[in-house]
């Protein structure tokens, strides 16, 4: 038995190799990533002209087998037969030494930004956002909506797409400039959608809203200035979110909002 999971790369050029925030020069010897902590992941690797990927949400002990097909450009499960084949090679020791360790250094940032993304929710799916928050509508309509309905009340379904609506596009532009603008789009909806709903819709998710206030500065922390400015409109929000739990009258919401806060005025001034 194995303390972390392995995944094994199949038929990928020799030129670079991506696990999370971890980017490799990589040989015609490379056969994958060792010692992959408990969760999901994000791998690529560069070719001539792309950076194929794929996200695998990993449980301990498990050996991934995945082959490049140079056709497609695309990743594909290798069948049950090779997998085993592989499997039987990594027990033995044979590719061990032609595999990258998990640099787990960097999980701690990773891990911090995709704790929420339930197994049970993998693949996440991006859902529908409106064209914008329409003024006419009330804003806690928009909040209800998305978690009463589209997840069903479930604060893992919401947080699950919460963060990998971020981290999806976060990693979109590590290693080329095709922002993923679909993930950026359905991240900053959700955003704004729990940012501007109303004290009293807030009040009736007050544990998620508790959750989404402490991932928004692990989110908000993980991006420069030049692409979080002060005069962001999620910056904004935020502060409008801030100042609602603040006000509220449950007591875990405002030492949250106080957190919230205090840390927006140390990244960019105290706004009251």
């Amino acid at each position: 038995m194995y303390d972390y999971s392995y995944i094994i790369m199949l038929n990928v050029p020799p030129y670079q190799a991506r696990i999370d925030f971890l980017s490799t020069p990589i040989d015609d010897k490379f056969a994958g990533f060792r010692e992959v902590p408990y969760g999901l992941h994000y791998i690529n690797v560069k070719t001539q002209n792309n950076y194929p990927g794929f996200w695998c949400y990993v449980k301990s002990d498990q050996v991934v087998v995945k082959m490049l097909r140079a056709r497609s450009q695309e990743f594909e499960d290798r069948d049950p037969v090779g997998t085993a084949q592989y499997q039987e090679l990594l027990s033995v020791g044979l590719l061990k030494n032609h595999m990258i360790p998990y640099d787990h250094k960097k999980w701690g940032s990773w891990g911090l930004l995709t704790c929420h993304i339930d197994r049970k929710y993998f693949p996440v799916t991006l859902h529908t956002s409106p064209q914008h928050l329409s003024p006419s509508q009330p804003s806690q309509l928009d909040w209800e909506r998305e978690v009463f309905e589209t997840h069903k009340g479930s604060s893992l379904s919401f947080m699950s797409e919460f963060q990998f609506a971020f981290i999806r596009w976060y990693v979109s532009d590590l290693d080329c400039p095709a922002t993923d603008v679909e993930a950026f789009n359905r991240w900053s909806y959700l955003v704004e959608a729990t940012c501007n709903a109303d004290i009293a819709s807030l009040a009736k998710a007050p544990e998620l809203v508790n959750v989404i206030a402490d991932d928004l500065i692990s989110q908000f922390n993980s991006l420069d200035d030049s692409l979080l400015p002060a005069n962001d409109p999620l910056v904004n929000a935020a502060r409008l979110l801030q100042e609602k739990m603040l006000n509220g009258e449950i007591p875990y919401l405002v030492s949250q909002g106080r957190k919230l806060k205090k840390y927006l005025d140390e990244r960019y001034g105290n706004f009251g």
